[in-house]
Parts: structure tokens; sequence; C-alpha cells
């Protein structure tokens, strides 16, 4: 081998091979400069409901109207009902159904109406819409 190979070979095996022990850690760095704020997120609905409750008449119907500042035609309420025996702790959720008790709600021009068909005659109905 030449002269210089040689001279290589050494100064690989001593850097390799030659590993002292580790220094102390040194002093943390300076804290980087905080980020930009994200966006905000858009605001959450506000809903407004109203309630009202009644007794199913005697053909197990009944009819009202809601006030006229609940909802629009464009942006009907949502609705839940429910129907209960007087004194009981149950309430029962109405909805649309092909049997049994349902409920609907229609535009009369300027407001809406609920319309609640075979119910429980006598028994309670409890309607909540929110908008």
């Amino acid at each position: 081998m030449t002269k210089h190979v040689w001279i290589l070979l050494i100064a690989v095996i001593l850097m390799v091979g030659c590993e002292g022990p580790m220094g102390p850690t040194g002093p943390t760095g300076l804290t980087g400069a905080t980020g930009a704020t994200g966006a905000t997120g858009a605001a959450g609905q506000d809903f407004q409901n109203y309630t009202i409750t009644g007794t199913i008449d005697a053909e197990g119907n009944c009819s009202l109207l809601l006030p006229t500042y609940v909802g629009s035609l464009l942006s009907p309420p949502f609705l839940t009902c429910y129907m209960g025996e007087p004194n009981s702790d149950v309430w029962w959720v109405i909805g649309l159904d092909l049997v049994g008790p349902s409920v609907a709600i229609v535009w009369n021009g300027y407001q809406w109406r609920v319309w609640i068909v075979d119910g429980e005659p006598g028994w309670l109905f409890r309607v909540v819409a929110a908008w």
C-alpha cells in the first residue's frame, strides 16, 4: 500500500475508534416566537324555543297555532311532540307515523299550525318548537 493510503486508513481508525465521555448538556436555547393566531371558528346557532301543553280532545286530536314569531315559511321550527297520561311520569314521543299518534305542521300563510291526530283522548300533549 502506498503511504497516502496508510495515513488515510489510520486517520479513519482514529476518528471512529476514539470516543471519550460526553460533556455536560449545554444551556437551553431561547424560546421561539409565538405563532400566528388561528382563524376564529363560526359561531354556533342560538336557538329560542316555545313550549305549550294541553289536553287531547275526546276524538284523540288537537290543533294549536304557534305564535307568528315562531319560524317562517322558509325556516320552519324544529318540533318535538310528546303525549302522556295525566299524573304519570312517562311522556311518549309523537312523530309522523302511519299507525298511531302522529303530528303534522302546516303553514297557514302567516304562522304555523300543529296538528296531533290519533292521540289518546284526555291525555296531555306537550309541543316544543325551536327556531
